[in-house]
């Protein structure tokens, strides 16, 4: 059976796609930071593997393990930014070279307001300035493509 890790499993965005694989007959492992996430994640029908974004083995092993990662987690933090380039970095690592695929949530705000215009990936990036490095990230990912990885499943 294939599985697939979800960090943010618990969350809007991640909970959904952790639905959706799991109605598409994956296994499904998603990362929990607290009990409360566990038990949230195992009434859902996902796998908790307990941990945090900062966990660097976990998620590098985690990411080996698995047949592809989705990262729909965010910290909420004053260190939200070094998490997730951490953890974007780890779990890369673990892929690296294996073909698998990598999938990195980001958000609408990276292209700034758009106003009445409609947009789609091949529009140009304008974060605002506080969440320019989500832009940089996205950026990363798609560079690791050149590694080895597929950028969806």
């Amino acid at each position: 059976m294939t599985t697939v890790f979800i960090t943010g499993a618990t969350g809007y965005i991640g909970s959904a796609i952790a639905r959706a694989f799991i109605a598409a007959g994956y296994t499904v492992k998603g990362l929990a930071r607290s009990e409360a996430a566990r038990e949230r994640l195992l009434d859902s029908g996902v796998q908790p593997v307990s941990g945090s974004m900062a966990d660097i083995s976990l998620l590098r092993g985690e990411a080996a393990a698995s047949d592809g990662v989705i990262h729909a987690a965010v910290s909420h933090g004053a260190d939200s930014e070094a998490l997730d380039k951490m953890s974007v970095e780890d779990m890369l690592a673990g892929l690296t070279g294996s073909g698998k695929p990598f999938i990195y949530s980001n958000g609408t705000l990276v292209y700034n307001d758009t106003r009445d215009r409609i947009l789609d990936e091949d529009d140009p990036l304008d974060p605002i300035a506080p969440l320019r490095w989500r832009a940089e990230q996205e950026s990363v990912v798609l560079d690791a493509s050149a590694a080895g990885f597929v950028p969806s499943f």
